[in-house]
C-alpha cells in the first residue's frame, strides 16, 4: 500500500465483539459485530451493534492479515482453542443438487473440513 497519512474522523470509535456473524451478497461482506449481554429480565440477548460492509477484495486481504496475525500469536502463546459450537454451519453437498449448487457446496464443504483440521490441530487457518 503506498504510504498514505493515516488520520482518525472525529467520529472515531473502538468497539468490542464477542460475535461476528456474516452477511453476503454478489457486492459484498457485512461483518454484524455484537455482544452477550444480560437482557432486562436476565436472560442473554446478542447486541448488534456495528455493521462494517467489505468488498470482497478487502475481505480476502482481510483473511490473510488475520490468518497471519492469528499465526504469530499463537507461536508466541500457543494454540487458541476453538470450541465445535462455535464454528459455522455449513451444509455438506447432496447427491440431489443440481450441478451447480453441488459444485459450490462441494467447494465450500472441502474447504470447511480443510480449515477444520487446521483447527483441530491447533494450526491457524491458511487463507
Amino acid at each position: 500500500m503506498p504510504d498514505i497519512p493515516v488520520e482518525r474522523a472525529a467520529d472515531f470509535r473502538s468497539r468490542y465483539a464477542t460475535h461476528v456473524a456474516c452477511v453476503l451478497t454478489v457486492f459484498d461482506v457485512t461483518l454484524l459485530c455484537s455482544q452477550i449481554r444480560r437482557g432486562a429480565d436476565g436472560a442473554q440477548v446478542l447486541e448488534q451493534h456495528t455493521g462494517l460492509t467489505l468488498s470482497w477484495l478487502q475481505a480476502k486481504q482481510l483473511l490473510v492479515s488475520l490468518s497471519v496475525d492469528v499465526c504469530a500469536h499463537e507461536a508466541q502463546h500457543g494454540p487458541i482453542p476453538v470450541p465445535a459450537a462455535l464454528l459455522p454451519q455449513v451444509i455438506p453437498p447432496h447427491p440431489d443438487d443440481d450441478p451447480a449448487t453441488r459444485r459450490v457446496r462441494q467447494a465450500v464443504w472441502d474447504t470447511f473440513q480443510r480449515l477444520r483440521a487446521e483447527l483441530d490441530r491447533g494450526a491457524p487457518p491458511a487463507p
